[in-house]
């Protein structure tokens, strides 16, 4: 209920002042976990952003486009540590596929992709990946739209880019696939 959800966000903005009043100059990455009991935990710790261009490779196995996960941040990250897992030393990040053989995201980014001089783009939520903060402020300013991706269309793209609320825009360049996740 709406009465609910306002002190909840009164508490965390609370909460998140309190523990990072004392932080030294720089920047800090802040994570925030909310337990179905209504406890809060924050993790607090300095963050260096990337600072080179990364290696991405394309996951071998498929992912279930409709698994309730895929739609939501969760502590539940098993697919995305499986991915991680099997991926060779030197690759930053591994782009996850569906069962249909469409791109979806990265295992912490979504990915975007630009052709020629046109608009980026980046998968659909159909697909199956996270609605990023940072994805959903490029679709709404219209410097980015949805459209199914394939790992072939990555050889053909002129730039790709990974990004993330906290990272921002990730320059990177494609690597060979890993084994199954």
């Amino acid at each position: 209920d709406a009465p609910l959800r306002q002190r909840l966000g009164e508490r965390v903005r609370r909460e998140l002042a309190a523990r990072c009043a004392g932080l030294a100059a720089g920047s800090w990455r802040v994570r925030l976990r909310l337990a179905r009991s209504g406890e809060l935990t924050f993790d607090v710790e300095p963050f260096a952003p990337p600072r080179h261009v990364w290696t991405v490779a394309i996951a071998a196995g498929a992912y279930a486009s409709t698994e309730v996960t895929a739609f939501h941040k969760t502590t539940r990250r098993e697919r995305y540590a499986a991915a991680r897992a099997v991926a060779p030393a030197g690759v930053d990040e591994v782009l996850l596929v569906n069962e249909h053989g469409e791109l979806t995201e990265g295992t912490r980014t979504n990915l975007m992709v630009q052709f020629g001089a046109g608009p980026w783009v980046t998968p659909p939520l159909e697909a199956g990946l996270l609605p990023g903060v940072f994805r959903e402020s490029l679709l709404r300013r219209g410097e980015a739209i949805e459209a199914t991706l394939r790992p072939r269309d990555l050889r053909r793209a002129h730039r790709i880019r990974l990004v993330n609320a906290l990272r921002g825009w990730i320059p990177v360049r494609l690597a060979p696939p890993v084994g199954r996740a």
